[in-house]
């Protein structure tokens, strides 16, 4: 089944601290800045959007430290296509990995550090449908 990327929910424009490749999961490093998720221990609040509206004057892939970056909201019910690392299954929770990838959450650990839910199986390295939450 496909599902329209970025399909409803809410966006926000923040600034990057370093360098955030689009696509990817992001966490709040101070007051309206964004860094690309470093492992499961950061708490992602949603995913850089390659966005019309931001400000980057790079080659459509990345936003540059100090950019304005678009931050679709975790919690807003959207679904993107995602990386992934590791291979993920269709019913899974998702996680956030050392590089703002997805990947298979162990339920039971760290629980609200899950970011989303598999709407597909997708090996490593491809991109597969999540729904965050």
């Amino acid at each position: 089944m496909e599902y329209p990327a970025g399909s409803q929910g809410t966006r926000v424009t923040m600034r990057c601290l370093s360098q955030v490749d689009f696509g990817t999961l992001v966490y709040l490093s101070a007051s309206g800045v964004v860094t690309e998720t470093s492992a499961d221990t950061s708490i992602t609040i949603g995913v850089a959007l390659n966005d019309e509206v931001a400000e980057s004057e790079n080659e459509d892939t990345y936003y540059a430290s100090g950019d304005a970056v678009v931050v679709a909201l975790k919690g807003a019910g959207e679904v993107f296509n995602l990386i992934n690392n590791g291979g993920v299954t269709l019913g899974t929770l998702v996680t956030a990995d050392a590089s703002g990838q997805v990947a298979t959450h162990t339920a039971g650990t760290n629980d609200y550090k899950a970011v989303g839910i598999a709407l597909e199986t997708a090996t490593t390295g491809n991109r597969g449908q999540v729904l965050l939450f």
